[in-house]
C-alpha cells in the first residue's frame, strides 16, 4: 500500500518555484488536488503528478493560489454552512480510514457504512451541523476519530481568502517550508524536529503567506 501524503500550499502569482518544490514532496501515485485560484476553484480526482504540476503552474501563473495535494488519503468534498454562515467549498482528507467512532457519530446509511469516504463525509457533516469551525472540524478528525493526521481546504463564496488546515496526533507531524512568495506545509512520520499534536492554518494575507501554529488541546478544550 502506498504511503498517505497530505500537502498544502499557499502561493503568490508567479511562485513558479515554489510548485516545483512541492511536487517533489509528492510520490508517484495519482492524487486528489483540490486548488483556489483567484475567484476559481479547480478539483482533480486521481490526478497524476504530471497533471497536478499543469495545474498548479497554471494556476500561479494567472493568480495567488491555495492548493491542498492528497495521496492515498481518504477525501471528501463537498458545500456546507460553516459556523461563520458563509456557504463554503469544503476538502477533507484524513490519512487514515476512521475508526468506529466516527460511524457512531456521523451515522451514516447502513449500506455506506464500509466505504471510508462516506463515513468521512458524514461525520464531518455532523461535526458542521452541530457548529464546529473548520479548524475544530480537522483537529477532530485527526484526534478522536483516529486518523491520526487529517487536511482541510475551505473556500467561502464570500468573506475570507480560501485556507487550508492541517492536524495531527499520534506520531504524524507537521512539517514547514518557507519559500518566499509562497509557503508549504506537510504531514510526515518521519521528521523528529517537526510540529507534533499540532494544528496549522496556512493562508494568504494581503499576498504574503501566514503560517499559524496552535497546540492541539487548546483547539479541541479551548
Amino acid at each position: 500500500m502506498a504511503k498517505a501524503r497530505l500537502v498544502a500550499l499557499v502561493a503568490t502569482r508567479g511562485a513558479l518555484d515554489s510548485v516545483a518544490e512541492t511536487l517533489r514532496l509528492l510520490g508517484p501515485e495519482e492524487s486528489f488536488l483540490a486548488l483556489v485560484s483567484g475567484s476559481n476553484r479547480f478539483v482533480a480526482m486521481g490526478a497524476s503528478v504530471s497533471d497536478a504540476r499543469d495545474i498548479l503552474l497554471g494556476g500561479a501563473s494567472r493568480g495567488d493560489i491555495v492548493a491542498l495535494i492528497a495521496q492515498g488519503a481518504v477525501c471528501s468534498d463537498s458545500h456546507f454552512f460553516l459556523k461563520s454562515g458563509e456557504y463554503s467549498y469544503l476538502l477533507v482528507c484524513s490519512l487514515y480510514p476512521l475508526a468506529k467512532q466516527a460511524i457512531v457519530t456521523g451515522q451514516p446509511p447502513i449500506p455506506s457504512r464500509r466505504i471510508p469516504e462516506a463515513v468521512l463525509y458524514a461525520y464531518t457533516a455532523r461535526l458542521v451541523r452541530d457548529g464546529a469551525s473548520a479548524e475544530r472540524l480537522v483537529t477532530k478528525i485527526a484526534y478522536s476519530a483516529e486518523g491520526l493526521g487529517a487536511g482541510a481546504l475551505v473556500w467561502e463564496k464570500r468573506g475570507k481568502s480560501p485556507r487550508v488546515y492541517l492536524a495531527t496526533s499520534g506520531n504524524t507531524r507537521i512539517c514547514t517550508r518557507h519559500l518566499g512568495p509562497a509557503a508549504l506545509a506537510w504531514l510526515t512520520r518521519g521528521d523528529s524536529e517537526c510540529f507534533q499534536r499540532a494544528v496549522l492554518r496556512l493562508e494568504l494575507l494581503r499576498r504574503s503567506p501566514r503560517i499559524i501554529i496552535r497546540e492541539l488541546e487548546k483547539v479541541l478544550y479551548d
